[in-house]
């Protein structure tokens, strides 16, 4: 015997349509979450935008304009050093030709020593400092207007201004300031000055190339669900500039088709893999969920639900997903399951929630943060105010979260800052139609919530009053065996609102004929002593039959009306079967016609109740009750349920059975105590013969 039903397998069919179910949430949620659009936008500076609020559906850059960006590469281009190689050998070339020059003009006298030494000097500074041609210095220097150039020197090169770099004019001038006319007339200087700096046009091209791809066509970056214009609001040229970036980044994703492909990809992945993190719980700790349509259907639906409203408000710019109240996902799951399912839930739905969102890590945190809260707060529901105080916890908690949020990203208070805290409020009111949600499922799914067992345990429903009105002593059965069988359930971990329920409706079949069971008799008067063995045992098995005809016409639920059918089992109606046997003594008697429908319990509340009825009515028919017959009597019914293989299918442990055995011995003690005996007269002791008061 073990907790869950986990050794249960699925059938191909079954595996198959949850394997379809998983496949179609799958679809839902990635249909419904934005890739991009086609869509574009037209706004007139100076004029109101007369659409609904645009915020932006993914994150994209601003685009400068032409001109700014023209402005900025030639910015550059004017900052730009271009790359001139060194012709060293022009250099050595040109000074030998003055030399020997000079030497002839020096000994001609017609140029003095000292005036060729200077000239020499002056030459040898014009070509160290570098000389460019006109063409190019006016087409590659001072045409862009660069105020540098990089001059290559072997492996190395230095950044020379340009005011230091000398074309041929200017060098001729500048080595002829200090030379006399006649002097000049005699010789050909300008012959002897030559560019000895070539444009180096490959790397110069390249140089300037990365330099240019340095210039970014953008100004900056504008987040996923910004605010960019709304209604009413005048159109400034930002925002212009704002649009049309906008409608240049659709175009580019629409253009990208292999981009949308790799999006698609990337969120198929990731929804599949949260699915799949969420089926491992439970196929892992939870199979008796997977094996239950119901159940399966159900969470499928919680899973999918939050996650295609939430993709399809950011697609459609409908309103802040902060006013859907994701709390409610954690509630339901609470309700119908238990409280590791619900946190399991809650953290996949959150998961895939955040996926079109510009801030998922402030997403996350909130709405865990509520979903905890609520799990914690509806541990056992069974009133209608615990709903509203768990949406006013959920909605103080979403404040505080959302705050320590913001407060971490350096907020300041903004009208857009300050809607988030309004769309929580809003939330907390949407909260309190869980309600409404909770009976709208259990219609839906078959499901029964704490609220509905606890109305149904009103003993003033109509079939309840039925009961103690026309068979008393049955209704005084069925309470005591409710008030045990809750005991033993809060004792071994179980559900008591649920078996207390179900005991209180368990032997509702005797209505059918009340006398014929022991309890409703008086006056001595048996039915059975007028019937045969067989047919009393018609009747007493009858109860259960008839008591789920009762059932299904009162509208009970599903999980009530098993408590019925369980309570006895497949065990026999013993006393009739023994008289059988006796009156046909050495003849095999059918055993059939004593037996109960069935079947046996297969939940643990559903044997806590098969223990606790059996143990009740048995020590109503004991002479003496102490310790040694109270003990005596519940070890022999609830071993031979045991020996029956009555428990065989339920969920409960040899564990909780000897647990349920210690709390049904202690309780039915404290029912059948032994009062104590008073004598009829005090004999009173006469008082002191002082004056003293006793």
């Amino acid at each position: 015997m073990s907790r869950y039903n986990s050794k249960k397998l699925l059938s191909k069919r079954d595996a198959y349509l949850r394997l379809l179910l998983a496949a179609v949430c799958l679809a839902l949620i990635v249909v419904a979450l934005p890739r991009g659009g086609g869509q574009t936008y037209s706004a007139r500076e100076g004029l109101p935008w007369y659409g609904r609020e645009l915020v932006a559906p993914f994150e994209f850059p601003l685009l400068k304009s032409d001109r700014q960006l023209q402005l900025e590469q030639d910015s550059v281009r004017r900052s730009f050093s271009p790359y001139f190689k060194t012709n060293a050998e022009t250099k050595v070339v040109m000074l030998t030709e003055w030399r020997k020059e000079a030497s002839r003009l020096t000994r001609d006298r017609l140029l003095t020593s000292e005036l060729a030494a200077q000239i020499d000097r002056r030459l040898q500074e014009v070509y160290d400092r570098g000389v460019i041609s006109a063409a190019e210095f006016d087409s590659k220097v001072a045409g862009i207007g660069s105020q540098s150039i990089s001059v290559i020197s072997g492996k190395t090169f230095d950044v020379r201004y340009t005011d230091e770099i000398y074309t041929p004019k200017t060098a001729y001038h500048y080595i002829i300031s200090d030379v006399p006319e006649t002097v000049n007339k005699q010789m050909n200087l300008a012959a002897y000055i030559q560019a000895n700096l070539v444009y180096d046009r490959k790397r110069t091209d390249e140089a300037l190339a990365e330099r240019l791809e340095d210039v970014l066509p953008t100004s900056g970056l504008v987040m996923k669900g910004t605010r960019i214009v709304d209604r009413g609001e005048i159109v400034t040229p930002e925002i212009v500039h704002a649009i049309n970036s906008l409608n240049s980044e659709m175009e580019r994703r629409n253009s990208t088709i292999v981009t949308d492909y790799y999006a698609l990809l990337g969120q198929v992945i990731y929804v599949m893999l949260v699915l799949m993190g969420f089926a491992s719980y439970l196929l892992l700790f939870r199979s008796d969920y997977v094996t239950s349509m119901r159940h399966v259907c159900l969470l499928a639906m919680l899973v999918t639900v939050m996650p295609v409203v939430t993709a399809l408000a950011v697609r459609l710019s409908l309103f802040n997903v902060y006013v859907l109240p994701f709390a409610v996902v954690p509630i339901v799951a609470r309700v119908f399951t238990d409280s590791r399912t619900a946190t399991m839930t809650l953290t996949a739905s959150v998961l895939l929630c955040a996926m079109p969102l510009t801030q998922p890590f402030q997403f996350i945190v909130v709405q865990l943060v509520c979903g905890s809260v609520a799990i914690y707060s509806l541990r056992e529901l069974s009133e209608r105010s615990q709903l509203f105080r768990c949406a006013l916890q959920v909605t103080l908690a979403a404040l505080a979260a959302r705050l320590a949020v913001d407060m971490m990203d350096e907020w300041a208070s903004t009208l857009v800052g300050l809607l988030y805290y309004a769309s929580i409020l809003i939330c907390g009111v949407l909260l309190l139609f869980t309600y409404p949600l909770l009976f709208m499922i259990e219609r839906l799914f078959g499901f029964t919530s704490n609220v509905t067992l606890v109305e149904l345990s009103n003993i003033n429903t109509v079939l309840l009053r039925r009961l103690s009105e026309e068979a008393p002593a049955t209704f005084q059965h069925a309470m005591q065996v409710a008030n045990l069988s809750a005991e033993v359930a809060n004792a071994i971990g179980a559900k008591p609102q649920l078996v207390r329920t179900g005991a209180l409706y368990h032997d509702i079949g005797k209505l059918h004929h009340p006398a014929f069971f022991t309890e409703n008799q008086q006056g001595g008067v048996n039915p059975h002593d007028r019937l045969t063995p067989t047919q009393s045992a018609r009747v007493i098995i009858g109860h259960v039959t008839t008591g789920l005809e009762l059932a299904a016409e009162y509208n009970l639920p599903k999980v009530i009306r098993e408590f019925i059918s369980t309570h006895h089992g497949t065990s026999k109606a013993g006393y009739f079967y023994a008289k059988e046997r006796e009156a046909h003594p050495g003849e095999e008697v059918d055993a059939a016609p004593f037996t109960y429908p069935g079947p046996n319990p297969t939940t643990a509340e559903q044997a806590i109740l098969m223990m606790c009825d059996a143990v009740e009515a048995a020590s109503r028919s004991l002479s003496e009750y102490n310790d040694e017959s109270i003990s005596g009597l519940v070890n022999r019914i609830v071993d031979s349920q045991v020996a029956s293989g009555a428990f065989a299918l339920c969920p409960v442990t040899f564990r909780d059975i000897d647990v349920a055995k210690r709390v049904l011995k202690e309780k039915l003690h404290t029912i059948y105590h032994t009062r104590i005996s008073y004598p009829d007269t005090i004999q009173v002791a006469p008082a002191p013969s002082t004056n003293e008061n006793a």
